[in-house]
Order: structure tokens, then C-alpha cells, then sequence
């Protein structure tokens, strides 16, 4: 054998391997806590977003306020709309994004639908819902329970009727 030779040895090449392997295996970990962390901020903004239009409707009653769910060509996004008495066109007043990878459902008679399959099938009566300004009820279909996924992470809320309540359950 000649020592001058230049090269790796195969013990050399396999160390190196390694370590980009486990390298990738965190950030692969990493990338997936991030989106699992993702999935519990979505719904607390979700909820948030509900919560405050319903307080807003209960305090000013010469505006009608509208959360409904809609889809863009790449996401699904709650936005809330306002009209003020002897209005005809809503103004938007803000938009909460659920990120692409996520998928949102609503539970109808048990079953999980995906959102964008009732946006699709023109069912937005059941993805959109009103507060009553006197009661906090919910005064359209939107109302019962969502469940957001990443993989194998969900969170979910529950929006009652009768009362206007938004439970969150993790």
C-alpha cells in the first residue's frame, strides 16, 4: 500500500454519515413540535376571535357582526364582517388564518366533515354564525363542535347555542 494516497477511509465516510443523519432526525423532530405547538395556537386564536365577537355584538346592537369560515385557493380563514344598520355591504373587520397544513372539521350528526368539503358542497349556513346582542346566543347554524388536525395532533371547541359559550378542549 502506498501512504501518500489522498481519500477518506470508509470509517471516515460512515461518521460522517451519522452525523448528518441525526442532524436531520432533530430537525425533523423540531419541525414537527413547532406544527404541534401551531395547532394549539390556531385554535386559541379561533376561539379568541369568537369569543371577542360575541362580546362585541352583546355591547353594540346597531351593528350586525358575522364570523364565517371560507376558503381561499391554498387555506381556510374565519373572517369577521360588521354591518351597521341601514347598511347593505359588510365591512371586514379581520381574518384568522388556519394554516394550510392543518385541517379543520366541523362535527355534524357525528360525523367529522372538513370544512372546505361543506364550502365546496355551498353548506356555509352551517360554517357561519351570528350572536344574538340580547341573549349571546348563537342565531345561525354555526354553532357545535370543530376539531383542528396536524397529523396526529387535534384541539378542538365547542360552540353552544343556547348561550353563545366557546369551550376549548385539548
Amino acid at each position: 500500500m502506498r501512504k501518500n494516497e489522498s481519500g477518506y477511509t470508509l470509517v471516515e465516510i460512515l461518521v460522517v454519515i451519522l452525523i448528518i443523519s441525526i442532524v436531520i432526525s432533530i430537525a425533523g423532530f423540531s419541525v414537527n413540535l413547532v406544527m404541534s405547538r401551531n395547532v394549539d395556537a390556531t385554535i386559541t386564536e379561533l376561539v379568541s376571535e369568537i369569543r371577542i365577537t360575541k362580546t362585541m355584538q352583546i355591547e353594540k346592537s346597531s351593528v350586525s357582526y358575522k364570523l364565517q369560515f371560507f376558503q381561499t385557493s391554498d387555506d381556510i380563514i374565519l373572517r369577521k364582517t360588521a354591518i351597521n344598520e341601514g347598511d347593505i355591504n359588510p365591512v371586514i373587520l379581520s381574518e384568522v388564518k388556519v394554516p394550510k397544513n392543518f385541517e379543520l372539521f366541523k362535527v355534524i350528526a357525528g360525523s367529522e366533515i372538513k370544512v372546505s368539503d361543506l364550502i365546496q358542497q355551498n353548506r356555509t349556513d352551517e360554517i357561519s354564525f351570528c350572536f344574538d346582542s340580547a341573549t349571546g346566543k348563537v342565531s345561525s347554524g354555526g354553532y357545535g363542535k370543530y376539531i383542528l388536525k396536524y397529523k396526529d395532533k387535534e384541539a378542538n371547541m365547542n360552540i353552544i347555542k343556547q348561550n353563545g359559550k366557546v369551550i376549548l378542549n385539548e
